[in-house]
């Protein structure tokens, strides 16, 4: 909901989120940045705004004007979920009623604030949790490492876990009997995670263990943070540093030191000295922590150098010292000198070993060089990114992404090359990017991707790829199909911006049947440059043409994911047989849909389209079959559009334990069909209260439009022409006739 105060000069609103049904909240707004001076003449509360269909009630109570706390003109840092001070950012969901805040019980060691957050166990609940529901994405593309403090009472299973995407991830922590009674902190690396879309953090106390009614957990600081480094020098040396034997003069000497150049990649104010030995290999070791190992999912270690001038593609190289297996090394070269850059060390080699006590480091092992200054910082685990290409498959409609996926070879000069991302953003966050230049003076010069036999552009027709830089201004740009026995297709369009990353979408469905062995990209197009413009290019593919008539009939394996309910979220709703093939549905296969009791009022599931949804016709509808064993409604619901357009409609059914397909009018809600939408959701008793045991349904045959049909051709089910494609027109010789497998005779 919206909360919002408003006067003749001045307005300011806060949205919240409600994340659970029949219970109250309280809600806290600072309008401190007001002057004293302001005039408030009014109070607005918007409750489910933007949402045509609610018909919900709300009980509001208790507005309040207080005097300002010692946060007031706090200002949210996103990444910080709670600290039980000012950073109090978190929007938990169920047991919300299990946590309080609280003086801290023992401030001291790692956690001396003021206050934190209890959590009392509600008896007998094996899986008790604090959630925190964003509702959107949650943002991993840096802060992907999840931590949080915990005080607990004993030994237990501490679960931090990422859920409501494509797909989870559960990391278990466990809390030794020496650790119980004194604040630690548990953290998770989730990474990998970084596009899965997760919507929901969470952390279960004790997982899986039936507590007592007296089970009290501490917690505090939970946030979403870089990946903790295993020496950072912050404020002092984590690790024992010193040279190797504890040999000076052989092995050089070892201080913390203030940060002589600070930059992008280190901006920290405490680093790592190093000065070379006598030695013909002087060497730094540093103690590592008691227990320490090489996960498999986290095999590289990374290191921030800063080396003196001249020292470009020499060799740094880390040892880990196994008592058993002895050191275990890798190397990297130096691709900056007197400046800070982070080398990256494959240690795959030491997955599985456990007795690894020591770390050296080795800086330009080639050479002496006695009292040469290394400056260090930052030592820290993280996934593989050095082969970060092994075992990826090719995908053919993809061209080039300049990272794994290059199945492109290019023609035109100059060449092509690839470079890092020069504005990295949320629009594109690929670290490499490919270079063009456009020569001078030749108006249509063009970058081409040429083929060796004909393109397939029966499905994935939609030509991509995202464009930065430029002269500046509006750039025109041509896209153009040629090389084969068709005419060519040319497409215009303009590049609006030049200090942004900007999508082309170019739909090339009207030649889907054309033969075209090259696509050339234009940049300029047409016009005579003065200069030789540098443009930025990424993520060149084939996409699916707009997809309209049938979605699914499920006879093929087809992905829908549960969402909302405690023990299905994430998981997928299986195919099976037709319980009851007769009537408007002989098919084989269906959807099984299961409504659980403890699943939410909004229990459903979705799936993701490869394309947007079109419409060929002005009626805006989606179509679904249905099989049920009550009287109820099926909720159907677009969204995923690019302005964030969504819109459900609960349609009720009228038959049971008979199919029946039910229909959605959108165009009568309101939305034109231009949206975009990029997924389909389905419910099953949107808004009505769960049974007392699960409910089984059946979904078959999903459709966009009034035409088309997901089953065979017959007598009350028209032939779906737009799918039928002949070539060449004219023909002397041969006439191909594609998608006719339904057509009885052909009359030409």
């Amino acid at each position: 909901f919206i909360f919002k105060l408003q006067g003749p000069k001045v307005a300011k609103e806060y949205n919240a989120k409600i994340p659970t049904t029949r219970g109250w909240r309280n809600y806290s707004f600072d309008f401190s940045s007001f002057a004293a001076t302001d005039t408030i003449t009014a109070i607005y509360m918007f409750f489910d705004p933007g949402v045509d269909a609610s018909t919900d009630t709300f009980y509001v109570d208790n507005v309040q004007q207080l005097p300002p706390t010692a946060c007031a003109g706090t200002v949210a840092i996103p990444n910080i979920i709670d600290d039980f001070e000012c950073q109090r950012n978190a929007s938990y969901g169920f047991f919300y009623d299990s946590i309080s805040v609280v003086p801290n019980p023992d401030k001291t060691g790692i956690n001396t604030s003021a206050n934190c957050g209890k959590y009392s166990r509600q008896f007998p609940n094996s899986y008790p949790f604090v959630l925190n529901d964003y509702y959107t994405p949650i943002d991993l593309s840096q802060y992907n490492y999840m931590r949080m403090k915990v005080l607990a009472p004993k030994a237990c299973d501490m679960l931090m876990k990422l859920e409501g995407g494509t797909t989870i991830k559960e990391v278990h922590v466990l809390i030794t009997a020496a650790q119980a009674g004194h604040w630690v902190e548990i953290g998770a690396d989730f990474s990998d995670r970084i596009f899965a879309g997760n919507t929901r953090a969470v952390v279960f106390f004790n997982a899986g263990v039936d507590g007592t009614s007296n089970d009290q957990y501490y917690f505090d600081d939970w946030q979403f943070t870089v990946q903790p480094a295993l020496e950072d020098f912050e404020p002092t040396a984590k690790l024992t540093w010193g040279p190797s034997g504890g040999n000076a003069t052989q092995h050089g000497s070892f201080v913390v030191a203030a940060n002589p150049a600070p930059n992008s990649v280190n901006s920290s104010s405490n680093v790592g000295k190093y000065t070379k030995g006598a030695a013909t290999i002087s060497v730094l070791t540093g103690t590592l922590p008691a227990g320490f190992k090489v996960d498999s999912l986290s095999p590289q270690i990374n290191l921030s150098v800063l080396a003196p001038v001249g020292s470009i593609a020499k060799t740094v190289t880390i040892q880990l010292v196994s008592a058993t297996l002895g050191p275990i090394s890798a190397d990297a070269l130096l691709d900056s000198a007197g400046a800070w850059t982070e080398l990256k060390f494959d240690m795959t080699k030491a997955v599985g070993a456990t007795d690894i006590s020591t770390i050296n480091v080795i800086f330009d092992a080639a050479g002496t060089g006695v009292g040469t200054m290394y400056f260090f910082d930052n030592l820290r685990q993280s996934k593989l990114t050095l082969n970060a290409c092994l075992g990826i498959t090719k995908l053919p409609f993809i061209l080039d992404d300049f990272e794994c996926q290059r199945n492109a070879t290019y023609g035109g000069v100059p060449p092509l090359k690839v470079v890092k991302n020069p504005a990295p953003s949320s629009a594109n966050q690929s670290p490499s990017v490919g270079q063009y230049t456009d020569p001078i003076a030749d108006p249509y010069a063009a970058l081409t991707i040429p083929y060796t036999t004909a393109i397939d552009l029966s499905k994935y027709n939609q030509f991509s790829m995202q464009v930065y830089g430029g002269p500046g201004g509006k750039v025109p740009m041509l896209f153009k199909l040629e090389g084969g026995t068709s005419p060519g297709k040319e497409i215009w369009d303009t590049l609006r911006v030049n200090n942004a990353w900007q999508t082309f979408k170019i739909d090339f469905s009207s030649v889907k049947a054309g033969n075209y062995k090259q696509i050339s990209l234009f940049f300029n197009a047409g016009v005579t440059n003065p200069n030789a413009d540098v443009y930025y290019i990424d993520n060149l593919q084939w996409q699916s043409e707009p997809i309209t008539g049938c979605v699914t009939s499920f006879e093929t394996p087809f992905k829908f994911t549960y969402f909302a309910d405690d023990t299905l979220d994430g998981k997928q709703p299986s195919l099976v047989a037709n319980p009851k093939k007769a009537g408007i549905n002989v098919s084989a296969t269906v959807l099984q849909f299961k409504r659980i009791p403890t699943g939410t009022t909004f229990q459903g599931a979705y799936t993701d389209l490869p394309a947007p949804a079109k419409w060929t016709t002005n009626k805006i509808i989606l179509r679904a079959k249905v099989l049920m064993d009550h009287i109820g409604n099926v909720g159907f619901k677009l969204e995923g559009a690019p302005d964030g357009t969504n819109k459900e409609l609960p349609i009720a059914n009228t038959k049971i334990n008979e199919w029946e397909e039910l229909t959605a009018d959108f165009g009568a809600a309101g939305i034109k069909g231009t949206e975009g939408f990029m997924r389909i959701t389905m419910f099953i008793d949107l808004g009505l209260p769960a049974a007392p045991t699960t409910q089984i349904s059946y979904l078959d045959d999903i459709i966009i439009g009034e035409s088309g049909s997901c089953t065979s051709t017959g007598i009350f089910d028209p032939i779906r022409v737009d799918a039928l494609s002949v070539f060449p027109n004219p023909a002397s010789e041969v006439l191909v006739i594609r998608n006719a497998q339904n057509i009885h005779r052909l009359d030409v």
